[in-house]
């Protein structure tokens, strides 16, 4: 619980003959008030599941997730989000819903894994922020100090390093030894941006970025990451690297925009 109110917007897709049924469906298309009805019903249920002290409103809206998380009426300071972590081809089938919401939100988000069963309560106690040396901002890190105070934060900096990595470099974690020639550059980098902490360096070899933050999430209750913006070459890199950790990490990931660390 992060204080505020929380609001439930329900993105439908409900199509029937292979035409999407009105969110407000006519009286005359007893199917289609009928299907209606049923999500309705849903959502009623799964918001009589909030507590009522912090319960707002619920409501479904037509239209794909990322185009209506943020409609009209509303400001919101999160946007929370469940991901079905395709891969493959069903995710070039389906496509990811929570990436393209990463993407284009002006707005931090919150991205849960969807599970099984409905999750116990649990405190977020461990969290991993993820910057990025070369274009270093502190939003991620000021979100989780503001929402998760009394968490032990770490922050991890991805070294594109393309030497080999031997198999003990894997095996524990490809954490950068203490003398690695480019532990320096990104300290001060930090320091310039005025990042308080000192980083954790990874080495990602071969891989990308957000392969390598996706295996250390497990040590994790959260993983945050800031990115740059909707276009240009920082969102080709970083921006990507978020969209990936949402799809793939086995823990929640917030996603901060640039500029928004201390709204």
């Amino acid at each position: 619980y992060l204080g505020g109110r929380l609001h439930l917007r329900a993105a439908s897709t409900l199509r029937w003959a292979d035409r999407p049924v009105p969110t407000d469906p006519d009286p005359d298309d007893p199917t289609g008030q009928r299907l209606r009805q049923l999500e309705h019903r849903a959502l009623q249920g799964l918001a009589s599941r909030i507590p009522e002290a912090i319960r707002g409103t619920a409501e479904i809206v037509s239209g794909e997730l990322e185009e209506i998380a943020a409609g009209a009426g509303l400001d919101p300071s999160l946007v929370i989000c469940a991901t079905q972590g395709r891969r493959g081809l069903a995710r070039l089938l389906a496509g990811s819903a929570s990436e393209a919401l990463v993407r284009n939100s002006t707005c931090p988000i919150l991205v849960l894994r969807r599970a099984e069963q409905p999750p116990a309560a649990v405190r977020i106690q461990q969290v991993l922020v993820a910057i990025d040396p070369g274009s270093p901002s502190g939003e991620a890190l000021s979100a989780v100090r503001r929402w998760f105070p009394g968490a032990n934060v770490d922050v991890a900096s991805v070294l594109s390093d393309h030497e080999p990595l031997t198999d003990r470099d894997v095996l524990s974690g490809v954490v950068a030894p203490g003398d690695h020639p480019q532990r320096a550059w990104a300290m001060e980098r930090l320091a310039e941006a005025g990042i308080d902490a000192t980083p954790l360096l990874l080495l990602a070899g071969r891989r990308s970025v957000g392969a390598v933050l996706s295996e250390v999430a497990s040590g994790y209750d959260l993983i945050a990451v800031t990115t740059h913006g909707r276009q240009g070459l920082a969102h080709l890199w970083w921006g990507s690297v978020a969209e990936r950790l949402a799809r793939l990490a086995s823990v929640p990931v917030l996603v901060v925009p640039m500029g928004d660390g201390d709204g």
